[in-house]
């Protein structure tokens, strides 16, 4: 032993005095990246051509998710983290991708031939007490000078303490050896804040989770399907968050063929996978029993809704097991889960599911039972926090059960809005037709409130539940009424915009829509409503003989809110280009080019809506005299100038299918000294190739003085001929060139 100590120092003092004369290359690492095959370093990962660019934080703070694009500064990519930090953990909850934002991180830097270092991945799920970190790799990593080790999945171990033992010694070997490394770990949140927290030297970042943009473009990739953030049901955003969820959204909707107007079936399927998957693969070395997680979770989650919390501690967790730590710890694996990180308390990784098992507990009980726990006591009302709980509850009773039949009852005489939040094709369309009349005559016709002035119901949540041809019939009559006051009819057209409409109906839908559109004793919010229901409907939006017909209607209409719906309705259009003069005559009002006989000083969105339709349009006439307003700078907005990139694009556009509109724009310009927008038109002119153009026609046609700076940017090799002979001939002054 000791001889071969003596050899092997001597040995490498020879390698490095050969390194040191560049006898030898130390080129090791192109050559594993070349030669050797990835599946023993990174194992048979498949490249996720859908991946969604994913973002960190160290903070595990909510983002505000009611903007589709959710922007924090302190976000990073994965790939910036390992080239600032060499030990990281990443963090997050079950389903969130961190597993394929590992797998891919391993196959994006393999394939970076100009990254020096060679990633070694690794699942931890069948690491034992009886492995060494070197035997669970199974390569030669010794002979690697950099090498980023992925592990994924310490929360899979069944003895993480044993693991994170073994990570040191390993990590103090590579030390001892002046090797270069680094590490990447992944962890589920609840279990690294229950038995791994605080590795020594690591940094913890939190993967965040998708924003309602991403999550949604995801959910149309797996489904197939093209879903606008207007199509979804708020309670369903929850499905928008991770991966896993979204598969399974996307999954029911490729097996229904619709949104789910209700989230408790996906909350079911979402609990039992999670659970089974667990059981049957991530936590296979340890002990993990879903039925045990579902009974005490049921038994906890009931506990909280009448304690009106959502968080329990550690102490009352332990007296719910009754002080037996095994069981205490076999729940704490639980992945619905997480813990709050300074303090000893847990919470459901969602409100929603809380509140699912929540009801899933009084499910089992006998009606009366359910009635003395939902309901504040003697007054037939519910208490407003058990809100969910309820709406999961009549989702959840067996709809062939007495005691289904007598919670209907029950809420149907205290409170039959409710019945707003159920599955649809669990009630019969004569209960959805008894309640939604109570309702809309209760809070609409007497009270006179706008159908969502409450802000409990959505209007397509309402509508999505009445919509029925007894209904139709109901709200039609409402709107033919000469008696309702504007607020009433305004709110029953607002939901018919969302009705499937009977196709007996349409025709006489159509007739109604034309008469009031017409009718000088039609006030223009309500001809507002009408359009945007017009607007709604697919089968009016597809009539291209209808729209036209409205069209010509107002086609001389300078009323703002009239025709703000029709600006809406050129939306849904695929060819608006027959009314590109409409879209011009309203740009010029509301731009104050041209005035409106009637004074609304009320913001609608005209203009930001004529001009993103501007954009949209293929007439070169049109697009030429906004134009020339914007660069002559008789329109100025904030909108304008927050989307120029836009503007400029479809005015290379045009300029490239003619090069008059170069001209026209240039003609219209008396000074070009103190021009606003003189970069972006030189940016126009240099994509497009019509400079020496350009040149041409300012020096024969404006004034020296005014242009001399303009075109002083313009001249170049390919130019100065005719320049020099313009100004010759011209006679310009000499100080003046």
């Amino acid at each position: 032993k000791e001889t071969t100590n003596v050899i092997k120092d001597k040995v490498n003092q020879i390698y490095k005095l050969l390194v040191e004369s560049g006898q030898i290359s130390t080129k090791v690492i192109d050559d594993i990246k070349e030669s050797h095959h990835p599946a023993n370093y990174i194992g048979n990962i498949d490249v996720d051509n859908e991946l969604i660019s994913r973002e960190y934080n160290k903070e595990n703070s909510k983002v505000d998710y009611g903007y589709l694009f959710a922007e924090n500064n302190n976000d990073k990519g994965l790939l910036e983290i390992i080239k600032n930090e060499s030990k990281v953990i990443i963090l997050g909850n079950p389903g969130l991708g961190k597993t394929t934002e590992l797998e891919q991180l391993a196959i994006e830097i393999w394939e970076d031939k100009n990254n020096d270092y060679v990633p070694i991945y690794r699942n931890l799920k069948n690491f034992t007490t009886t492995d060494t970190i070197e035997s669970y790799l199974i390569v030669g990593f010794k002979q690697i000078d950099k090498v980023i080790y992925i592990f994924d999945g310490i929360d899979e171990i069944r003895d993480i303490q044993d693991f994170t033992s073994k990570l040191y010694q390993f990590i103090a070997k590579l030390e001892a050896n002046n090797l270069k490394s680094k590490f990447v770990l992944s962890c589920r949140t609840n279990v690294y804040d229950s038995s791994v927290i605080n590795i020594p030297d690591f940094i913890t970042y939190f993967l965040r989770e998708l924003t309602d943009f991403e999550g949604v473009k995801l959910l149309n990739t797996l489904s197939g399907k093209q879903i606008s953030l207007g199509d979804i049901d708020p309670d369903f955003n929850a499905f928008l968050r991770n991966p896993f969820q979204i598969n399974i959204a996307a999954e029911y909707i490729k097996s229904k063929g619709i949104v789910p107007s209700n989230t408790s079936d996906l909350w079911a399927i979402y609990i039992d996978n999670r659970l089974n998957i667990d059981e049957s693969d991530k936590l296979l070395k340890k002990k993990f029993d879903p039925i045990f997680i579902k009974n005490y979770s049921k038994k906890i989650s009931l506990i909280n809704e009448l304690m009106k919390t959502y968080v329990f501690s550690e102490n009352n967790l332990y007296k719910i097991f009754k002080e037996d730590n095994q069981k205490f710890r076999e729940f704490l694996n639980n992945p619905l889960i997480e813990k709050q990180r300074e303090v000893k308390e847990w919470f459901f990784e969602h409100r929603n599911i809380q509140e699912y098992f929540a009801a899933l507990a009084l499910s089992e009980l006998e009606f009366d039972e359910i009635i003395k726990f939902i309901e504040i006591q003697g007054t037939g009302k519910t208490h407003p926090s058990l809100f969910n709980t309820i709406s999961f509850l009549i989702n959840l009773v067996d709809n062939i059960d007495d005691k289904f039949n007598l919670l209907i009852d029950w809420i149907i005489k205290n409170e039959p809005e409710l019945l707003f939040n159920t599955d649809t094709e669990r009630i019969n369309n004569e209960i959805k037709e008894k309640v939604f009349k109570i309702y809309f005559k209760r809070e609409v016709i007497e009270k006179t409130y706008w159908i969502n002035t409450n802000g409990t119901y959505s209007t397509e949540k309402i509508a999505r539940f009445a919509n029925t041809p007894e209904n139709f019939d109901y709200l039609l009559n409402v709107i033919n009424n000469k008696g309702h006051q504007f607020r009433i009819k305004a709110s029953a057209l607002e939901l018919l915009s969302h009705f499937a409409i009977p196709y007996t109906k349409r025709e006489v839908l159509k007739i109604y829509i034309l008469q009031n559109l017409k009718s000088q004793n039609t006030i223009s919010l309500i001809k507002n409503r009408i359009l945007y229901l017009v607007k709604d409907q697919d089968f009016l939006i597809k009539d291209d003989s209808f729209i036209n017909t409205i069209f010509e209607i107002y086609k001389n209409e300078t009323n703002k809110e009239i025709n703000n719906g029709l600006l809406n309705i050129l939306f849904k259009i695929d060819d608006i280009n027959p009314y590109s003069n409409y879209i011009k005559e309203e740009f010029l009002r509301a731009y104050n080019v041209k005035p409106r006989l009637e004074l609304d000083e009320v913001h609608r969105g005209n203009s930001m809506n004529t001009f993103n339709l501007l954009l949209k349009l293929d007439s070169e006439s049109v697009f030429k005299e906004i134009a020339i307003l914007i660069f002559d700078n008789k329109i100025s907005d904030f909108h304008i100038d927050q989307n120029f990139v836009r503007f400029i694009e479809r005015c290379e556009y045009f300029v490239n299918k003619n090069n008059e509109l170069i001209i026209s724009i240039l003609d219209s310009l008396e000074d070009f000294s103190f021009f606003k927008y003189e970069n972006k038109l030189l940016q126009i002119i240099n994509e497009t190739k019509t400079k020496n153009i350009v040149v041409k026609y300012i020096l024969e046609h404006k004034e020296f003085s005014n242009s001399k700076y303009f075109l002083a940017k313009l001249v170049d090799n390919d130019n100065i001929e005719d320049v020099a002979t313009i100004v010759y001939k011209n006679k310009i002054d000499t100080q003046e060139i």
